[in-house]
């Protein structure tokens, strides 16, 4: 009992340590839950930013993969979801031979890598 005991207790000296140096992380990955359940996004998205989200939580600041992780979900959450643009491309502008040279260009380019 007493080894639990002990084990108790360096988990919340360490979770203290990691909050004075890294600030709260529980703030911030609650935040991001907020934010992702309050946008309307397709269902396979959500069942993705949701399984980042589990990932996300599981991890601790100073891991590598978790400022990756955080930013991807932030920028999931900043997306505009649900709005949608009413303005019309007009593409009547581009003459044939400026789309032929722009065309040759990334065949080129491609053959060249090859």
């Amino acid at each position: 009992l007493s080894k639990e005991k002990r084990n108790m207790y360096l988990r919340q000296k360490l979770e203290a340590i990691n909050n004075e140096l890294y600030g709260s992380p529980i703030d911030e990955k609650q935040e991001i839950e907020q934010k992702l359940n309050s946008l309307r996004l397709p269902e396979e998205t959500m069942k993705v930013a949701m399984q980042e989200l589990r990932r996300l939580k599981s991890m601790q600041p100073h891991q590598q993969e978790y400022n990756l992780v955080l930013n991807y979900l932030n920028t999931l959450c900043d997306l505009p979801w649900d709005q949608y643009s009413t303005e019309t491309v007009s593409y009547t502008h581009l003459t044939l031979p400026t789309i032929y040279s722009v065309q040759i260009s990334v065949v080129a380019v491609s053959l060249k890598k090859k």
